[in-house]
């Protein structure tokens, strides 16, 4: 991901997640960043397992492929009863963008 975003240092990413996806995992905020990096690495190989899945269950096309997306609002989330997280709750649908040579 972060490759992805050109953060090339693990503080550049530990602060971007940090400023953006707190809402989503609170103690980030309070988290070290070293305990954030260590943990990060460590989940590598199933981030890689979970691909290979995904992988195994999907066709390849080479004329045709993912271009971009991003989320939007969707419908509001109704929690449990009691749910501490209910006023936080956003939900998101993603809109994907495809492609092909054609």
């Amino acid at each position: 991901m972060g490759e992805y975003l050109r953060l090339h240092q693990d503080k550049a990413i530990f602060y971007y997640f940090r400023l953006h996806y707190s809402h989503f995992f609170p103690t980030l905020r309070t988290l070290h960043r070293t305990i954030f990096v260590r943990q990060a690495a460590n989940l590598r190989s199933v981030k890689e397992l979970v691909w290979q899945g995904i992988l195994a269950h999907t066709s390849f096309d080479p004329e045709f492929y993912i271009i971009d997306s991003i989320p939007l609002p969707a419908c509001r989330f109704v929690p449990a009863y009691g749910c501490r997280g209910a006023s936080k709750a956003k939900p998101r649908i993603r809109i994907r963008l495809f492609g092909s040579a054609d």
